[in-house]
Formats: C-alpha cells, sequence, structure tokens
C-alpha cells in the first residue's frame, strides 16, 4: 500500500484551469460550455474550502441549469477577507436581474454564502424556469402541463404559489 498525499486545492490554484477543463469535459453538456476569464480569476481567489467537489458542484450546477448549449459561466467566488461591496446581491435571479440575452444565459452561484441557501436559489430558480416554460408550452392548462412533467397537478399549484408565481399560459 502507498500512501498519496495530495494538498487542499486552496495550495494548488494553478491547477484550477486544468481542473474546470477537465470537469466541463465530463459533465453534461459542459463540452459546449465555456468560462470568462473574469470568473476563472475570481475562482483563483476563492480559497475552496469543499476542494475539487465544491468546484465540481460549482460548474456542474452553472452549466446543467444554463438555458443555452453554448453558456458563459460565471461564479461569483469571492476570497474570505474581501470586504463586501455595494453591488447588487448575486443571488437574486438571472431573470430578475438580466438586462441582456447574455446575462439572462447565465446562472450566479455565490460561494461566500451558506451551501444550503445557494443550493436554495439555484433549484428555486430553475422551477421558476421550467415551470413557467412548461406551463407556457400548455398553454396554461396545469393538467397537462403535470402529465408531460410526471408530476401530480397539485404539486404545480403549490411550485406556483410558493414561487409566487402567475400561471403564464392564463395571462
Amino acid at each position: 500500500m502507498a500512501r498519496v498525499h495530495v494538498p487542499p486545492l486552496r495550495e494548488r490554484k494553478d491547477d484550477l484551469p486544468l481542473l474546470i477543463e477537465h470537469i466541463l469535459q465530463t459533465t453534461p453538456n459542459g463540452e459546449t460550455a465555456s468560462i470568462a476569464q473574469e470568473t476563472i480569476d475570481l475562482m483563483m481567489k476563492h480559497d475552496w474550502p469543499g476542494n475539487v467537489r465544491e468546484l465540481r458542484n460549482v460548474i456542474e450546477r452553472a452549466v446543467l441549469l444554463s438555458e443555452t448549449p453554448i453558456a458563459r459561466i460565471r461564479c461569483a467566488a469571492r476570497p474570505a477577507v474581501q470586504p463586501p461591496r455595494s453591488e447588487p446581491s448575486i443571488t437574486s435571479t438571472p431573470s430578475q436581474t438580466a438586462t441582456s440575452a447574455d446575462a439572462a444565459m447565465t446562472v450566479p452561484v455565490d460561494v461566500a454564502i451558506p451551501f444550503k441557501l445557494a443550493k436554495q436559489n439555484v433549484i428555486s430558480e430553475f422551477e421558476k424556469r421550467y415551470i413557467s416554460r412548461l406551463l407556457a408550452q400548455h398553454d396554461g392548462n396545469i393538467s397537462a402541463a403535470a402529465r408531460a412533467a410526471g408530476i401530480d397537478r397539485m404539486s404545480i399549484h403549490k411550485m406556483l404559489h410558493r414561487l409566487g408565481l402567475a400561471n403564464p399560459g392564463r395571462e
């Protein structure tokens, strides 16, 4: 038996570009995604306390929730010592803040907030997009949309209420 010591990701940040590329190649639809250089620069400043697993989760979530095959992943990784800025909170969803077609295609991931909250923000954004498009595709018919999604129609009603959405197909 041989022991191999692999230092934490925070001690080998030069590996980040190669790891990012590998993760993109092994993530469904990741091979067509690209990461902006400013995002990679931000990622290099982050300590990645979750190591490669955290990096993989951030990239996979961004790729899987992007709206187009070629997506620009924008990660809000910030070093822990950076003072808070007066910019708008990046936890707001792209549909609320998007001002261009490119911005509407990104899912911001803020690794400076607790994992559970960041995960819930991403899931809520996905649910909003999915349910809105599903209902629009079925002209607001909740029963037909539920059948197409393979879920109970009451689940759609509950999601609409929880997410504060009106039925977009009925407006």
